[in-house]
């Protein structure tokens, strides 16, 4: 593999990674049973996002750990204790569409945008409090 290859690699770990953790904050602060699980299966699918790409820089994915710390992740962690997950929602959803332009420019991973479009959805279905963003996941 060249170093180019690889350091896209890395760019979709780190993204994946730092995706996961905010989805498990999301989850963890959500106060709402069933709007927590949507932010537990937007984790879920992060991760595995990040497991293709730690198989493709030989990593063993068993060993990936979203961090939990960065200026970032406590500015969210913060926002949504104070303002509720859906007022963070846009903030994701932003996220999500960086995902989407790199991955449907990249023929290795743009089964991966399909993804991340239904991703963003399902979290534009969370924004305005409601549980749509459950059938966005399925669907």
């Amino acid at each position: 593999m060249d170093r180019s290859r690889q350091a896209t690699y890395r760019q979709y770990l780190k993204a994946e990674l730092e995706a996961a953790a905010m989805y498990r904050l999301m989850a963890a602060v959500e106060q709402d049973g069933d709007r927590s699980k949507i932010f537990e299966e937007l984790f879920d699918a992060e991760m595995r996002h990040a497991s293709r790409w730690a198989e493709k820089l030989d990593m063993d994915p068993s060993t990936l750990e979203p961090t939990s710390a960065g200026l970032k992740l406590r500015a969210y962690r913060l926002g949504a204790r104070l303002f509720g997950t859906a007022k963070m929602v846009p903030l994701l959803v932003r996220g999500e569409a960086k995902d989407i332009a790199a991955y449907a420019a990249d023929p290795e991973a743009r089964d991966f945008a399909v993804e991340e479009r239904r991703h963003a959805r399902a979290l534009r279905g969370l924004s305005g409090g409601g549980l749509d963003g459950l059938e966005a996941m399925r669907a």
